[in-house]
Parts: structure tokens; sequence; C-alpha cells
């Protein structure tokens, strides 16, 4: 801390040094010459330095320092404290005194360039001058007539520590007078303890150096060979810390960074680990517009909150700098620097030293990441900060897209992909709200249920993708009917759910029910025909029918039900209608006898593995052919096991059927594993662990065959159990993948908590890529950030070549799709497999023949 801190460059030096420095050359002056009236006019050492000698090894010892970071403060740690105490014993007072102020000049102006800012190098000047009175005076009145070697030995090494905490003290004071921040009898007592403790080592090998220079003149060899020794090995060794906690600080900027899942929040981390990473007194980050001009700037600085503001160093009037930057080149702007320019530009910004590395987006600088003013005198800015700099640029360019990206996957988890309308789970959320509100006297609200009836004939017979258009049109109705009084919800396939606000009776609910009516009633145009929208409501009002968002849900979807059997528009539900529909409970009595008879099948849908071009899995989809009702689609008896309370025996007996067939086929399709989707009920099922681990075993399936398919919405509902039960099937050898990602709860920081091997991108998103570029986009960063993860990835829906090959680009493991082979019953499956395999070959000796 000998050296004044650069800080004072940009503040008030001059006043600072007058009103602290006058006084203490004063005083230093004066008792200089009082000294020099009664000292000894030789030293007391037998031998006897010339001063030049002195005073050049004082010049390399202050030049030669060792860098030590404190916190944030980068703290030099000078060697010149054992030149000054081999001076006390082997240099006489008054040519002790001049070999302090030529030496510490010649440093100071040679070594570190300080004839550029008088006003520091004059302060310096007068700190040495002190050091070198006040630890003469000390030396001279501990050493009593020098007759005791061991006292005058402690007399100089506590002169050299009383002439540190001197200097320390001094630029300690200046501080506090520039910074308006006193610190107070306790504070001054630390900085003279810290810097007098600082000087004892040192000094202690300036006594050892005066004693073998008395013994012999040659001992000064190997004592020099062994300090340099020493100095280069520590200094080394100060190299090789400071890059390991730089890594070490990267890496849990990185983390932070993969910690925050919106842009203000990477934002905010970015600035402030930049500071620390860099020990930097501030960080800013400013964004370009299209034109490559600053527009705005994040700005943070030490012990102050985020500022957000115009540009002020990064301007379009910074010239060259801005240039520069804009041609994605990194600045360091040293305080030292030579080029004139550069010294305009730190001045004009009232900085002392600056790095500035630009920030790219998708190839384009965006913007640019600046720190600026290292903390502590002991060194600025260089090259290998820089670089540091621009790795945190890269990691913030990568977070900013993946911020975007998150807030994408979030929007997407509450939103229905197809419709672009909210989701089940935004509903829940919502009611869950209004529930609360209700308690605090909020108005009553009431949710209906909403079923297309026509929606399955436009299916099959207009196809699927009028169908999407039919459910599309139907979502912008229902959001203009309601708009400003409801919210529309989409549940899936042609199950809408609309939450009216403020509805205080039945009358009022029917009224806005109507208005929906009304809004469905027109035809809509279908690929040249005239479609007709027919629709049956279900009601539930709250609080009245339901206190949780299930309950409204269920009783809701049972008026509904009641509707449609009795052909009504709209059912507001009754307690009564519980039992009230006949034919679902026959569809649920069928559904039961169907599994404990053990009737229904599984049929399998082949999944490829890109880089290997092998069918690897399969996954395992149930199906139900009632003797009644005749083939009754999945998205149909499915639901309907979710609501009666059957889904969790389905669940068992597919996993049965599945793991019982792929142990059968591994004698001809050996390696070829299965996947089973699980039901948020199965996952709160304790028990599961062990039905799995019992099926396996029965069959002699390894667990490793065997992948079991989730939701995070699943997950979320219960976290800490679930989380436990997911290790305990993991444990078993079993795979864990997140089904349908990126349209349920997508967060990839909740994902690196499950024991989770594989995520499957939903269908919805693979099917557009080759019509929607953000569809394209969105697979191509789930890839991306799953390969981070080191999860693999399963395509769903590849219906084509070119929707194949596009995932194949991106890196995608598995893909799964009509374009491979529509799902088939179990028995087919070996057959299928032995001549896909056949026609792999065929085309591998066809490519060697033609190459």
């Amino acid at each position: 801390m000998r050296a004044l801190r650069p800080r004072l460059a940009t503040h008030r030096p001059t006043m600072a040094v007058g009103l602290v420095g006058g006084p203490l050359l004063l005083a230093s002056a004066g008792g200089l010459i009082v000294l020099l009236r009664n000292a000894p006019g030789v030293p007391t050492a037998s031998v006897h330095l010339p001063w030049f000698v002195l005073a050049l090894l004082i010049g390399l010892a202050q030049s030669f320092t060792i860098n030590i970071q404190v916190k944030r403060e980068a703290r030099s740690v000078s060697l010149s404290d054992a030149p000054f105490a081999l001076g006390l014993l082997t240099v006489a007072p008054g040519a002790f005194v001049v070999a302090r102020l030529v030496g510490g000049v010649a440093s100071q102006i040679v070594v570190r360039r300080q004839h550029r800012d008088p006003v520091k190098l004059t302060f310096n000047v007068i700190t040495s001058l002190a050091e070198a009175t006040g630890g003469l005076a000390l030396f001279l009145a501990l050493q009593g007539d020098g007759t005791s070697a061991p006292l005058t030995w402690l007399a100089a090494v506590l002169a050299a520590a009383l002439a540190n905490s001197l200097s320390g003290l001094a630029v300690a004071v200046v501080i506090a007078w520039l910074e308006s921040d006193w610190p107070g009898v306790h504070g001054l007592a630390e900085v003279i303890a810290e810097n007098g403790g600082r000087a004892l080592p040192p000094a202690c090998v300036g006594v050892l150096a005066a004693v073998c220079l008395g013994v012999n003149l040659w001992t000064a060899v190997p004592l020099l060979l062994v300090c340099g020794t020493v100095i280069a090995a520590y200094r080394a060794y100060a190299r090789l810390v400071d890059r390991h906690q730089s890594l070490e600080r990267l890496y849990k900027f990185s983390q932070v960074v993969a910690d925050h899942t919106t842009t203000e929040e990477i934002f905010t981390g970015m600035l402030d680990h930049v500071c620390e990473l860099l020990f930097a007194d501030g960080a800013d980050l400013t964004f370009f517009d299209d034109n490559g001009r600053p527009q705005a700037e994040l700005s943070l600085r030490r012990d102050q909150p985020l500022a957000q503001r115009a540009p002020q160093h990064l301007t379009t009037d910074s010239g060259w700098v801005l240039d520069k930057v804009r041609q994605g080149q990194p600045l360091l702007l040293s305080c030292d620097t030579r080029d004139a320019d550069a010294r305009q530009w730190l001045a004009s910004a009232a900085i002392k030293e600056a790095m500035i590395v630009p920030l790219r987006r998708d190839g384009d600088v965006v913007g640019a990441l600046t720190a600026v003013d290292r903390m502590g005198a002991a060194r600025g800015f260089d090259r290998t900060d820089l670089r540091l700099l621009e790795t945190v640029a890269n990691h913030a360019s990568i977070a900013m897209r993946n911020g975007e990206l998150m807030d994408r996957l979030r929007h997407d988890s509450l939103h229905d992909a197809l419709t672009g309308v909210p989701n089940r789970v935004y509903l829940q959320s919502e009611v869950d709200r209004l529930l609360a509100e209700l308690d605090r006297g909020g108005q009553p609200f009431a949710v209906a249920m909403l079923d297309l009836d026509s929606f399955k004939e436009v299916n099959d017979s207009l196809g699927h993708h009028q169908g999407d258009a039919l459910l599309q049109e139907v979502a912008r109705r229902l959001s203009v009917a309601v708009e400003g009084r409801g919210i529309v919800t989409r549940f899936g396939g042609d199950e809408f759910a609309v939450l009216f606000l403020n509805c205080a009776n039945d009358e009022m609910v029917l009224r806005q029910c109507r208005t929906v009516h009304d809004f469905l009633a027109p035809p809509v145009e279908l690929d040249g025909t005239a479609i007709d929208i027919g629709a049956s409501i279900g009601v539930a009002r709250a609080p009245a029918h339901g206190e949780s968002c299930d309950e409204l849900v269920k009783r809701a979807d049972v008026a509904m039900y009641v509707a449609k059997q009795a052909q009504r528009d709209v059912v507001i539900f009754d307690q009564s209608q519980d039992t009230g529909s006949p034919a679902r409970l026959a569809m649920v009595a069928s559904l039961r006898q169907a599994i404990n008879d053990g009737s229904l099948f599984i049929h399998v849908q082949p999944q490829l593995r890109l880089d290997t071009n092998e069918i690897v899995s399969v996954e395992a989809l149930v199906r139900w052919t009632d003797p009644e009702h005749g083939f009754v689609p999945p998205d149909e008896f499915i639901p309907l096991a979710e609501r009666s309370g059957l889904i969790r025996p389905l669940t068992d007996l597919v996993m049965e059927k599945a793991i019982a067939a792929c142990a059968a086929w591994q004698e001809q399709s050996p390696g070829v594993a299965v996947s089973v989707n699980l039901s948020a009920r199965s996952l709160h099922d304790q028990e599961l662990d062990r039905k799995v681990d019992h099926a396996l075993k029965r069959h002699g399936l390894p667990g490793k065959l065997l992948t079991l398919e989730i939701t995070e919405s699943s997950v979320m509902a219960d976290p800490a159990g679930t989380l436990d039960l997911l290790h305990r099937l993991r444990a078993l050898g079993v795979k864990l993948s997140i089904d349908d990602f990126g349209t349920g709860y997508s967060s990839l920081a909740y994902l690196r908590r499950l024991p989770v091997q594989e995520v499957k991108v939903d269908r919805a998103f693979v099917m557009r890529m080759d019509e929607e570029a953000d569809d394209a986009a969105i697979v191509r960063s789930i890839v991306e950030l799953a390969r981070t993860l080191e999860l693999t990835v399963v395509a769903e829906g590849v219906e084509n070549r070119r929707a194949m090959r596009l995932l194949e680009e991106m890196g995608c493991g598995l893909v799964q799709g009509y374009y491979l082979s529509r799902p088939m019953p179990v028995g087919e499956f070996v057959g299928w497999h032995a001549q896909a395999r056949l026609d792999g070959l065929r085309r591998r000796l066809l490519a060697v023949a033609e190459s």
C-alpha cells in the first residue's frame, strides 16, 4: 500500500496530498534534522555498504513485488523492507536516508512511470521520507549503544515494521478523505497492524543478510540465489493459484447463469459476477440497436444497485472504440497505455482503465460487455483478464439465448401449442388464485368444460390438418366471446375449459354460455366444406360446487357428459348428476372389466438411433377393442381411466405386457428396449418400484432395457415424493425419460435434479419443423440444451425424410414416427425388425459399392 491507490487519479488528489502530505513532510524533515545531529556517523554492523548499492537494492525490491488478491482488493507485498532493515545495519544514517529516497523515486519513475502523475509521485516521495525518518528514529532509540547484537537486530525489524505502517496509514487517511468514509480508530489500527505485520518476514531476511555479510561477503551469492529462487517459486505459485481461482469463479459464474431462467436475472447476475470474477469496480452491459448504435445500458458499481440508463461510456461519440467493438474486436485500455486516443477516451469516461468485449448473438454483435477499474493498486487489467472477460461474454451470449428460450418454454408450458390459448396448468394456477381471493371476499366464478360434437367426424373425413384448423378457429372464437370476462384454456383433443369471472348466480353463467354458443354458431369453412360447430358445455360454480380446481373441473366434466347425453347446450352441475350419466358409467364398467380380464393389448412403435441407423427401442402403446363399443381410441378411454381412478391398474397392465413382450423378442432382436408411459397417479404409488422390480425378475429382463416415460407436470405435482420414487426406480437400472418436453413445466434447472437420461421432444414441434422456423429453432435449442445436460433426445412425430434429416443435422439421438413405422401389434415386431435390418444392410452394401 506504499503507492497511492490509482483511485486518486479520478478524485481530488492535489488537496488530499496537501492536507496529509504537507504536515507529514514538515514532521519528517524536522525529525530527520534532529536525528542526523545526534546519530552516529557509522553503521553498527561490521560490514559497510555504499549508499548507492543500498539504493539499487531498494529500487529492485520495490520493482519486483508479490501480488496477493484479498477478496476484491489486489494488494502487493513489497520486498523493500529487506534492504530497509539491511540498510539500517550497514549504512550510516544520512546515507541511509539518501539511499531510501533515491531507490524509491527511481523505482516509481522507471518501473511504475509515475512521472506522468506528479501528484502521486510527490506523495510517494513524502511517504518514503516519512518511512526513512520514522524507521531510523525507532532503530536508534532501541539499539542503545549497539553492543547487543540481538537487540540491534530486533530494532531493525521493528523499525521496518513501523516504516511500513506509517506509509500505509498515510494512504488510508488520504483515501478516507477522498471517499468521505472515515474508518475510525479501530479501522486505522487494523491498517497499522496489517502493514506492520506484512513487513516482518522481509525485514528478518534483511537482518539475516547483514549477519551473513558480516561473516563473509561471498555469502551474498548463495543468499541472493536462495531469495531469488523462493521469490520466483512463490510468484509462480501465486499465478497458479490466481488461475485456479479464476477457473473456479468462472465455473460458479456458469452455475449462476444456468440457474437464472429470465433475461433480467441473467443480466443482473452476469454484471455482479463480472465484478466478482475480475475484481472490477464496475461493469456495464450496453445494447446496440439494429444499426449498431448504443441504445441502452445496464450498469453496476460497487456498493450500488443495478442501474438502467442511457449509454454513458460507450456512446455514438466513442469513435474508434465503438468501431472496434462493432467489428467484433476486444479492447484492453490499460491505465498506463501510451495510445493518445485510448488515454483521451479513458479521461472522457472518467475511468482509469477498461476492458470492452463484444456481445454476440447468432454471429452478430448486439452489444458490449465492459469491465472498469480493477480494484487495488497491485496491478491493472491484463491480457489474461481480457480473455476471461471474453469467456464470460460468450457464456452470457449463450445464457441470453437460453433465457429467451426459457421464456418461450415457460410461456409454452402454460399455453397450448396448437391454439395458443392457456392450458390446464395455467387454469390450475388461476383457479387456485381466485379461490384464495374468495377467502378474502373475492368474487364467485365458474369453470365450464366444453366438448365439440363433430370434431371426430372432421378428423376422420377431412384429416388431422383440418381438425387442427377447426380447433384453432374454435379457440379464436371462444377468446373473442369471453374477452375481458373470462379465460379460455384447452385441455387436449377437442376439450376446452372456460374460466368465467364474476359469476354470482346461475343466470349470469347461462348468459355467458349463450354468448359462447352464439359465437360458435356460424359454420367454419374447411377445405371448401362448411362445418357446423356443435358444443356441449358443463359448468361448475365456485365455491358452491367445489373448493379446489380438481373438484370444479371434475364436476364441470360430469355436467358436460350430462349435456351430451341429454343433447342440451349447457348444463350446470347438480349433486344428483354424479351418478346421472349411464353411458359414462357403462364405459367405465367395460374398461374396468377389460383391465381385470387383461383383454387390452399393446402396439409398439420403433425408435431409430440416427448415428448407427439401428432400431434400439420401441414405445408401448395401449389399445382397446370393446365387444360393445368396438375400437375405442386411446384419447377417449385414457382420460376416462384418469377420471374414474382406473389409470393405475391400466398402467400396471401395460407395464406387465410390455416387459413380457420385450423379454420374448430378445432372442430374435437382442438389445431392443421398450418404453412405457407412466401416469401422474402411478408416480404417487410408492409401491411402483417394487412392482417394476418383480415384473423384471419375473420375465428375466434387465432393467436397462426398460424406459419409463413421465411428464414434467406429473413430477411437479409432488416433487419431494416423486423424486424419491424416481431415484428408487433408477437404482433398478431402469431408464427415465421426460415425455412431451416443451409442453409442461419445462424447467431445465429442475431437470438437472431429476435422475433422467432422456427427453422426448413433443410431436407438435417436430411435425411443423419444415413449415415453421420457430418450431425448428425450438427443437434445435432443446437438442443443444439436452446435450449440455448429457441427456439423450428422442423426437416424436417424424413423418417425412426431410424432418429426419433436419434432426440428424441437429444432433438428435433417436427418432420415432410414421416415417419409420406406424404402431404395430407386438407379434409383428420381430418380423418387421428383421426386414428393417436386412433393408439397412442392403443400403449399406449399396453405398459401399457406389463409393
